[in-house]
């Protein structure tokens, strides 16, 4: 048996921004137990209209397909799989355009569930039961505005995975929580291709050394830099910056003998030696030539009153 009853009126700080072809299709529970709301498949439809169209279960494609102005169906049934069907299409969109499209219709229909909840309340009289309902509707909703910074990011490193700044932006977007922005740095260097990367690769290592240094831990910052200093970059630049904030590293907590070890470490000659254009050589056979890493070694042995720098500089240039 279903109920017909009566459409919901807009009010509310969560009701007001509804649609008045969605409040028509919002009904009230009759006293046999079912809660109304063909909101679900109307909403649904849009998934259908995608520029790269989602998977969509049979339940959904049959709901929105039937779906019309009269119809009614009970809450019971489709709404956990519509929830299901639009985490699944926010996560699997590849553009920003259907993702706003999948993400404004997913917060309609979340906005539908607090509106009928409301409206049961004022129209029923209001229990201990409800109010918990209510509060957990209204988080979900506070949840999934809260994600969609996030959400966004992802579908724009779907996009392109080697986009160095949106996984910086990825970062930001975890203050606060260090596991997030650990696991996040370890998927960024893991993924990004520095041959394909857009933006410089080599700032998520040393952003990722930094985080690790400004709580504290020395060790394992100096380990992610080394890491680095293995990576092949496109650019010798890249690698040279890196061995440029191992040494900056150790300066900025008074190692200058460890800085000073590091710096001619990466001037010494290597086994194979190679010109610093030579783009067929790995950057690691090159970055000996770097005068962005000349220079800083010509400053620290300068500061610390040595000059054997000097000599070394003009045989390999």
């Amino acid at each position: 048996m279903l109920y017909t009853g009566v459409s919901v009126e807009p009010r509310g700080p969560f009701v007001q921004g509804l649609s008045p072809s969605l409040l028509r299709t919002l009904q009230l529970p009759g006293q046999g137990g079912w809660e109304v709301l063909h909101a679900a498949p109307l909403s649904l439809r849009v998934l259908g209209h995608l520029e790269r169209p989602c998977r969509i279960p049979a339940w959904a494609r049959e709901a929105s397909s039937r779906a019309s102005p009269c119809q009614r169906f009970p809450l019971t049934a489709p709404i956990p799989q519509a929830r299901d069907v639009y985490e699944e299409a926010i996560r699997t969109v590849m553009t920003v355009r259907d993702f706003t499209q999948v993400f404004d219709s997913y917060a309609q229909f979340e906005e539908s569930m607090i509106a009928a909840k409301m409206e049961t309340a004022s129209e029923l009289g209001r229990e201990e039961e409800d109010d918990v309902d209510l509060e957990l509707r209204l988080a979900r909703f506070e949840q999934l505005i809260s994600r969609r910074p996030l959400l966004l990011n992802s579908v724009l490193l779907r996009q392109n995975p080697h986009h160095v700044h949106e996984w910086h932006k990825r970062v930001a977007l975890h203050q606060g929580r260090p596991r997030e922005i650990i696991n996040t740095y370890t998927e960024a260097v893991q993924t990004v291709d520095p041959f394909k990367a857009t933006g410089k690769p080599h700032t998520l290592w040393v952003a990722f050394a930094k985080f690790y240094e400004d709580n504290g831990q020395l060790d394992d910052a100096r380990i992610i830099l080394e890491k680095a200093t293995k990576v092949n970059f496109k650019q010798v630049d890249d690698l040279a910056s890196v061995w440029c904030q191992c040494g900056e590293l150790e300066l900025r907590h008074e190692n200058y003998d460890e800085a000073l070890r590091l710096l001619r470490k990466a001037t010494a000659l290597p086994a194979r030696r190679a010109e610093y254009f030579d783009g067929s050589e790995p950057v690691q056979n090159r970055v000996y030539k770097s005068l962005k890493v000349w220079s800083m070694l010509a400053d620290l042995e300068e500061s610390l009153g040595t000059f054997q720098v000097s000599c070394r500089g003009e045989s390999v240039h």
